[in-house]
């Protein structure tokens, strides 16, 4: 189930780039829901948003900003499933990427630690900045 935590660490300890791809928030219909995640790295990738052309376009987003110098670690996409993409689902689709760089080891470690806990926990990502809270009930 988080099993993307351990990749993305992988790929930070082998100094692999990679930019995590989140779908942040769906409106009307979509091929997965909030949460679903995508790993990508110049040649490989990981876990599924849903497949088809949604996904081919998150791949190559993603790979055009591990081959940037510049631009931002994190940024949101809206994607329109029908009319776009050419998708049955017909929804709107916002992912959100982050480029993962050593620094985000802590945030992932501090994540899985939190997830194997009864207590749980959650991430909260900004486009500023990141952070991990104990589960709010």
């Amino acid at each position: 189930m988080h099993a993307w935590i351990d990749q993305a660490l992988w790929c930070l300890d082998r100094q692999q780039a990679a930019v995590l791809v989140t779908v942040a928030w769906v409106q009307g219909s979509a091929p997965r829901e909030a949460g679903a995640k995508l790993l990508v790295s110049a040649g490989h990738q990981w876990l599924t948003i849903g497949g088809g052309h949604l996904e081919w376009k998150a791949a190559e987003f993603a790979r055009a900003r591990l081959r940037a110098d510049d631009g931002p670690d994190r940024w949101i996409e809206a994607l329109p499933l029908g009319p776009a993409l050419g998708q049955c689902c017909g929804g709107m689709v916002h992912l959100l990427f982050e480029r993962l760089q050593e620094s985000d080891r802590t945030w992932l470690d501090a994540l899985r630690a939190g997830l194997q806990s009864p207590a749980g926990c959650m991430r909260e990502v900004g486009l500023g900045g990141q952070g991990v809270a104990p589960w709010v009930r």
